[in-house]
């Protein structure tokens, strides 16, 4: 079973109303012990005999998945490479999320459907995880934010990041 990542809306199901025994992990960004013990969790989160839900300490919020390394694949497999032209032109083939959790590409994707996401690369403390989260780009599933294009794709169990 994979790590869950509760809120302060979700506790009460996730922890308090859990069919099994629950580890609690409650954390905070800065605390260095806390990341030291996130690979230790990792590491048992295939077990089934009981539960982990790791909690903001501070806000009781998700944290965003900031500073994660991510490839693209299209829907035929084939890796996304895009270019951007500041400060000198340069082809990239990974991905980073921002502080608020968002992979912005300098190109719009084109719409489809079976686009694939992978981690890379993990933020320190943090276990990768690469196992491909599948999405669709869609006027559907698509928003308009300030003139960008934004599709939000959710890693079940363990974070929302929007592309």
């Amino acid at each position: 079973m994979a790590i869950v990542h509760a809120t302060t809306q979700s506790f009460e199901q996730e922890v308090l109303h859990a069919d099994k025994p629950v580890l609690v992990d409650f954390w905070a960004a800065w605390c260095g012990p806390c990341r030291m013990l996130a690979p230790v969790l990792e590491s048992l989160s295939d077990r089934d005999d009981f539960k982990i839900v790791k909690v903001d300490a501070e806000t009781g919020k998700v944290i965003p998945l900031a500073g994660a390394g991510f490839r693209l694949y299209r829907p035929d497999g084939s890796l996304i490479t895009q270019t951007f032209t500041y400060p000198e032109v340069t082809s990239i083939d990974t991905f980073y999320t921002n502080s608020e959790g968002y992979l912005i590409t300098p190109e719009k994707l084109e719409y489809g459907t079976g686009y694939s996401l992978v981690e890379v690369s993990a933020p320190y403390g943090y276990p990768l995880n690469s196992e491909p989260v599948y999405f669709d780009v869609t006027a559907d599933n698509a928003t308009e934010e300030n003139a960008v294009t934004v599709v939000e794709v959710t890693k079940p169990n363990l974070s929302l990041i929007h592309i």
